[in-house]
């Protein structure tokens, strides 16, 4: 993933820029694995941990955003249960089919979609808005 993403996953609030630089650095040796045609167990490996710590991450989010009544909590509940819904997909297609390039490259287009859409967007706009609230 270009390094520019680095400096923009920095949002100002610890307890989500943490979260965000640990997924980033996943998905980036996905990426690089990826590329050297070597995917097959790093993207198990991935989605294992996509599949538990994005939970507690979105758990962490949705939380901040309910307890500060963020106005638009709900887009933000929705845009996470539709990756988990995508995620819990490429999952069940590695246990069901294994593992291929059409996969490989689906997942990375989400993995980068949820960067590029979901994070300097609406994650951006949350933590803007906790920046007010919280002291």
């Amino acid at each position: 993933m270009p390094s520019h993403f680095k400096q923009e996953i920095i949002l100002g609030l610890d307890v989500i820029d943490k979260d965000h630089k640990e997924i980033f650095k996943r998905t980036d040796t996905l990426l690089t694995m990826c590329e050297n045609d070597r995917y097959d167990q790093t993207i198990k490996d991935t989605a294992s941990f996509l599949s538990k710590y994005v939970i507690r991450h979105f758990q962490t989010e949705e939380h901040l955003a309910k307890e500060h009544r963020w106005p638009l909590y709900v887009e933000l509940f929705s845009e996470h249960e539709h990756f988990k819904k995508e995620l819990a997909d490429i999952i069940d297609k590695i246990s069901k089919q294994g593992i291929d390039k059409k996969l490989m490259l689906h997942m990375n287009v989400m993995l980068v979609d949820w960067w590029v859409g979901h994070i300097n967007n609406i994650d951006r706009e949350l933590v803007d808005f906790l920046k007010t609230k919280i002291k």
